[in-house]
């Protein structure tokens, strides 16, 4: 076997490789629904393969040319994409994980675009487990949103019993306004809640304070 078909045989490897690895993570963030899925994370991970195998090899016949400046833009230019995939809802952000994984599928795929073949399984080994693991587990779960809840009550014992129950639950809150007219209060509460057990909880607690008129979340 002649040097030259050896050396391309590995390139092609290299592509496969990356493109099997980036269908891995596409595919379990496609089970999650999202929407970047299988093909994205292989055409990202094909694209960065071939992105770094050109900056490596491309250009072995010009003097003087920087290596390192094909890879580099292919790490921020892969940013229009991840940009794509993040939304903002309801003061709610989602889509982060998404693009920080198409982020690392292009690094994945310059990886083995590189040659260093264990260091790219390795990577996405990792990422696949970061993904499957701690999405179900909840103790990882520290992402919290962000609930209003406008209450209307006839005491003022409400917004001590209210109070007390934040603090008892250590429930944190980012604003707590009172306002007081025709003989009621009308409290807008603001709080950061981690998981939907914890609101229920708090629902449950206002419709057993017997002064609260009626109580919405917006």
């Amino acid at each position: 076997m002649t040097f030259e078909l050896y050396f391309n045989i590995d390139l092609f490897l290299r592509v496969i490789v990356s493109c099997l690895c980036g269908l891995v993570i596409g595919y379990e963030r496609e089970n999650r629904n999202k929407f970047a899925g299988v093909r994205t994370h292989i055409i990202v991970a094909l694209g960065s393969c071939l992105g770094m195998i050109i900056s490596k090899y491309g250009f072995s016949d010009v003097s003087g040319f920087d290596p390192s400046r094909i890879a580099s833009q292919v790490v921020s230019g892969i940013g229009f994409l991840g940009a794509g995939v993040i939304f903002v809802k309801n003061n709610s952000i989602s889509g982060l994980t998404t693009a920080a994984g198409i982020w690392t599928t292009s690094i994945i795929g310059m990886t083995f675009g590189s040659g260093l073949y264990i260091m790219g399984l390795l990577g996405t080994f990792l990422i696949v487990i970061i993904q499957f693991l701690l999405y179900r587990n909840e103790y990882f779960k520290f992402k919290r949103k962000i609930y209003t809840v406008v209450v209307d009550c006839n005491s003022a014992e409400v917004i001590k019993n209210l109070r007390m129950y934040l603090s008892v639950n250590s429930i944190d809150y980012k604003a707590l306004n009172i306002g007081y007219a025709d003989d009621s209060f009308k409290i807008t509460l603001k709080y950061l809640s981690r998981n939907e057990n914890e609101s229920d909880e708090f629902m449950k607690f206002l419709g057993s304070e017997s002064e609260i008129v009626k109580f919405k979340f917006l």
